[in-house]
């Protein structure tokens, strides 16, 4: 405040200069100008600084405006956030079942251990993204939204009172420094975007808070240290909510000073200027916050945080991350770590540079692999980038895997049947090589035939062998079939066919004998296995193995 001057002397002058009369009429017109400077300068110095009561001028109100605004996107962004991470988590699933089956579909053998790895690679990132969800990122997410709602709230309200509060000539909030009251509708305060409403918006995609937001705190803030953001250094406009004392709305001191919108803005109790809070600088740590508004921030600053925690299908460069060295070494190499040298080597060794093309393709190729035949329900030639169901793709597995145990358990027996005919067929050559008879017929195994074709040699007796203790083939004694039917006791062509029904594959056959069969020239019931010659065997069967794969 400036003190009043002191008018004494221009009236001491005027006195002693009364004689002269033009004299007197200029220092009395100069007493009365210092006399009303005298009273101005007090009320200019008053105006020229805030006082209690002054209206907030744009910049003390319309970075709320945007803070709120931004914040109401913020449950939109996370919904968004939310549903990325579960379809890429289930993209995952997709891929690591899609590749199983693919595995048991390919045709080389190097082909089917790229699709296991990469399978057991898709499920690992599935794995970790599902505990990422359910022990982080679904608390994190509610968090954040919670508190930052809250204080769009408390924002939203305080902003909602201040642009209500005016008269035609006062008002609370000014959007210029000419004092021009803010006018105050649905969606705008001024020209400034400010709905005070919860509606976040429907968002496509997600839209970050860069700009109100960064790493070290909000971007904008409201308060400024010299308070230049109110109107006393400006206009002339006043708030009856900006103060409380006197022609407050108050109208007498408060016990304590009143708080607007979560403390953005204090109104002194003691009718001093308003304070405004700084909010602009994050704290140090979430656990000591200074204001709500920092509060909010940290949640947010957490839920970037988590967000960098997923584990996306990033293919480029996988040959660094330790969930494909991980797959790799469990998959191909019993978990035995350095099996195939460094981690990053074993990868190169199955998905050769750049390993993001060599990924690509072997996922190319298993979507357009094709089913062999109906299985599972879906029908043959179904290519397998159509079928979009994980469970779909296990119930295929399933029937895959089913079958080549069933025919991995052929195989085993025609294998046996196979040994067993490598035996007879010893034995034969033994037999036959002994030329006289005496010596044959001591032979446990042998006999001299005579009468049975019509030739005379010696040749392998089962009969005769299984006396002695030797174990003999049943293939060669007429036993029973690995079906448990004796194909021999069938004495005419129609009951010998007829022991084939309800069999998945032919167990006797109306037909002359084979090489090392007795009665070669008779046509008789015979067991059908003697069809198969060595090689016939194990081509007929891995014909049926790899039809099943591909």
């Amino acid at each position: 405040m400036f003190s009043t001057p002191n008018t004494a002397p221009c009236s001491l002058q005027a006195s002693r200069n009364n004689t002269r009369r033009n004299t007197r009429q200029k220092m009395t017109l100069s007493c009365l100008l210092l006399a009303a400077l005298a009273i101005m300068l007090p009320l200019s110095a008053e105006k020229a600084a805030a006082a209690a009561g002054d209206s907030l001028k744009a910049a003390a109100w319309q970075p709320v405006c945007q803070l709120a605004e931004a914040l109401n996107k913020v449950p939109s962004n996370s919904k968004l956030r939310l549903r990325a991470l579960i379809t890429t988590t289930q993209g995952q699933r997709l891929a690591a079942a899609k590749l199983g089956v693919y595995a048991l579909l390919a045709e080389e053998a190097q082909e089917s251990k790229a699709a296991v790895v990469l399978a057991a690679w898709y499920s690992r990132l599935a794995d970790l993204n599902d505990n990422l969800l359910k022990t982080t990122l679904v608390d994190t997410t509610i968090d954040a939204v919670a508190s930052s709602i809250y204080v769009k709230g408390r924002a939203d309200e305080a902003l909602n009172i201040l642009a209500q509060a005016k008269t035609t000539s006062n008002g609370c909030l000014l959007t210029d420094d000419s004092g021009t009251l803010a006018a105050h509708g649905p969606a705008k305060i001024g020209e400034t975007p400010c709905s005070r409403k919860l509606e976040p918006p429907v968002l496509d995609t997600y839209e970050n808070l860069d700009e109100v937001m960064d790493a070290n705190g909000w971007k904008s803030s409201h308060a400024t240290t010299a308070k230049a953001d109110l109107a006393g250094s400006g206009g002339d406009k006043t708030c009856k909510l900006l103060t409380v004392d006197g022609a407050g709305f108050g109208a007498a001191k408060l016990d304590a000073d009143l708080e607007l919108g979560g403390g953005l803005w204090v109104v002194n109790k003691d009718d001093k200027q308003i304070k405004t809070v700084e909010i602009k600088k994050g704290s140090s740590t979430a656990t000591k916050t200074g204001n709500m508004y920092q509060h909010a921030w940290h949640k947010l600053q957490a839920l970037d945080s988590a967000e960098q925690e997923t584990k996306p299908n990033a293919t480029e460069g996988a040959e660094a991350t330790s969930e494909l060295q991980a797959a790799i070494t469990n998959t191909l190499h019993n978990g035995q770590e350095g099996a195939a040298g460094q981690p990053e080597t074993a990868v190169l060794a199955v998905f050769p540079k750049p390993t993001g093309t060599s990924i690509n393709n072997l996922l190319h190729r298993a979507n357009e692999a094709q089913l062999p035949e109906k299985i599972a329900g879906v029908n043959a030639k179904t290519k397998l980038r159509s079928i979009v169901d994980t469970h779909k793709f296990q119930q295929i597995e399933g029937a895959l895997i089913l079958q080549l145990k069933n025919e991995n358990t052929k195989l085993k027996t025609s294998k046996s049947d196979e040994q067993k005919d490598d035996e007879s067929t010893k034995n034969q050559i033994h037999c036959n090589s002994i030329a006289e008879v005496e010596k044959c017929n001591a032979d446990p195994k042998c006999s001299y035939e005579t009468k049975t074709d019509g030739t005379k040699k010696c040749k392998f007796n089962s009969t005769k062998a299984k006396e002695k203790g030797i174990p003999v083939t049943q293939t060669q004694t007429g036993g029973t079939t690995g079906d448990g039917v004796k194909c021999s006791d069938h004495k005419d062509q129609s009951t010998c066919e007829k022991a084939n029904e309800g069999k998945t594959t032919k167990v006797c056959g109306w037909r002359s004998g084979k090489d090392n069969e007795d009665e070669k020239d008779k046509v008789k019931c015979r067991d059908s296995s003697f069809l198969l010659s060595k090689q016939f065997t194990l081509s007929v069967v891995s014909a049926a193995f790899v039809a099943l794969l591909f």
